[in-house]
Formats: C-alpha cells, sequence, structure tokens
C-alpha cells in the first residue's frame, strides 16, 4: 500500500483556538458524563432504607441505638 503525504490546510491562529477549545470541551463533557453515570450507578445500587415503626417513639429508640452502636469517643 501507497502511502500518500498528509493534506495542510493552512489555519489561522483563532482557526487553532477554536479547534483548542472544541476539544476542551468535548474532554469537560465527558467527564461531566462520566460523573454523571456515576451517580446514577450509586443511586440505583443504594439499597432502599425501609423504616419499619410501631410508633414515633419506637423510631426515635431505634434511631438512638444505632447512633450509639456508631458513635465513637
Amino acid at each position: 500500500m501507497m502511502r500518500r503525504q498528509p493534506t495542510l490546510i493552512p489555519m489561522s491562529e483563532s482557526d487553532v483556538q477554536e479547534v483548542r477549545d472544541m476539544v476542551a470541551q468535548q474532554k469537560a463533557e465527558a467527564v461531566a458524563m462520566a460523573k454523571w453515570e456515576e451517580d446514577n450507578r450509586k443511586r440505583q445500587e443504594a439499597p432502599a432504607l425501609e423504616l419499619v415503626c410501631a410508633s414515633p417513639r419506637h423510631c426515635a429508640r431505634v434511631l438512638r441505638m444505632n447512633l450509639a452502636a456508631i458513635y465513637v469517643p
């Protein structure tokens, strides 16, 4: 296969800057999309917390017990 010389296109400084801006914007969009997908995946993987309470007092007591188990002085 024969290789040909690349075609050189004359570009001004403003053209070059526009291309750089477009590339930077595409990279920023890719990073934002990856973060958005990661957040969505975390939201979907997070277990739904179901609070089963006989009364508001019971809920408060369960919450205090859970907080006491986590507390480290």
